[in-house]
C-alpha cells in the first residue's frame, strides 16, 4: 500500500472525472494526499477482501475489474456486482455498518488498482463527500431493488426474460456465466432455457453473448 504524493495525486485526477463521490470537489489533490488515504495494486485472481472479514476501507475502482460475490453454505456462488469503469464505488455499505463483517468476497479478475479511502478518516470529509455518498447510496438501492423485481416470484424463463430486458434498456449484451450468477441458478439449468429462447427467436447471439431479439416476445414472458 502507498500513501499517495501530491505530485501523484494529480496524476489520478483522469481516472477519478467519473467518479461520483468526487463530483464537484475542489482541491482533490489535497484530499487524496491527506493522512490515511492509500494506492493499493493487486494481480489478477488475488482478493481485496473476504467474506467474514471486518472491513477496514471504502474502495474506489482506478483500473481492472473486480467481482464482488458471495458463496451460501452449500458452497453455490453467486455474483452480486462486476466493477470495471475507472471511478466505480465498492464496499460502501459495510463501510458504513458499525464493525459488521463483510458478506460478500471481491475478487480481481484483472490486474487491478484501487484507492483505500479508510474508515477512521470518514468523521473528517467535507460535507460535499457526505452528500455525494447518499447520492450513491440511493442509486444503489434503487439498482438492489430493480433485481428484487427481478428474481423475485416465476419461472426461470420468466426471470431470464425480465433480466434481458433490464439489460436491454441498458444497451448491453450478457454472457451466459454472468446471467447464471446473477440469477444464482447453475449453468445447465441456464442453457436449457436459453437454448429454448434462442430457437424461439427472442434472444439473440451477439458476439459472445445474448442479446434481445424479440421485446414483445419477452415482455409477455416476463408477466
Amino acid at each position: 500500500m502507498e500513501r499517495i504524493g501530491r505530485e501523484e495525486a494529480g496524476g489520478l485526477e483522469a481516472a477519478l472525472a467519473a467518479c461520483p463521490l468526487f463530483r464537484g470537489m475542489e482541491d482533490l489533490d489535497g484530499f487524496l494526499a491527506g493522512e490515511g488515504v492509500r494506492l493499493w495494486r493487486y494481480e489478477k485472481s488475488e482478493l481485496l477482501f473476504e467474506q467474514g472479514q471486518i472491513p477496514r476501507y471504502l474502495w474506489i475502482l482506478l483500473g481492472g475489474k473486480v467481482e464482488v460475490g458471495n458463496y451460501s453454505p452449500e458452497g453455490r456462488r453467486q455474483v452480486v456486482a462486476h466493477f470495471s469503469s475507472p471511478g466505480e464505488v465498492f464496499g460502501e455499505v459495510f463501510f458504513y455498518l458499525d464493525r459488521a463483517a463483510y458478506e460478500h468476497y471481491a475478487l480481481c479478475l484483472q490486474n487491478v488498482e484501487v484507492l483505500a479511502l479508510p474508515r477512521e478518516g470518514a468523521a473528517f470529509w467535507p460535507p460535499l463527500l457526505g452528500e455525494n455518498m447518499l447520492r450513491i447510496l440511493a442509486q444503489k438501492a434503487y439498482f438492489l431493488n430493480k433485481k428484487l423485481s427481478i428474481l423475485s416470484g416465476g419461472s426461470l424463463r420468466q426471470k431470464i426474460a425480465r433480466t434481458m430486458l433490464a439489460h436491454a434498456m441498458e444497451g448491453a449484451a450478457m454472457h451466459r456465466e454472468d446471467l447464471a450468477d446473477f440469477l444464482g441458478v447453475s449453468r445447465p439449468a441456464l442453457s436449457r432455457v436459453v437454448m429454448e429462447l434462442l430457437e424461439e427467436g427472442a434472444l439473440a447471439k451477439k458476439g459472445r453473448g445474448l442479446a434481445v431479439a424479440d421485446r414483445e416476445a419477452l415482455a409477455r414472458m416476463a408477466q
